[in-house]
């Protein structure tokens, strides 16, 4: 719920400063948890992630040498 919406409805049923301020915070504590929850459940994806991809999913050449074709032009 949006606090603008918890902080309306405190207005309207003539809450104290006080109590609105309560809430709000308790609202805003709620969400930052719930920022971080993400970003350690994103923080363990890419973990797992970058434990898959290794260095050995590249392809090398055999001798490392480049064709013709794959050379760059000598200049004039």
């Amino acid at each position: 719920m949006r606090i603008t919406a918890i902080v309306e409805a405190l207005v309207q049923s003539g809450a104290s400063p006080e109590m609105i301020l309560s809430a709000v915070r308790a609202a805003e504590a709620g969400h930052v948890s719930e920022i971080e929850r993400r970003r350690a459940g994103d923080r363990e994806r890419q973990q797992r992630r970058r434990a898959r991809v290794t260095s050995r999913d590249v392809t090398v050449t055999a001798d490392g040498a480049l064709s013709d074709k794959e050379s760059s032009p000598t200049p004039p």
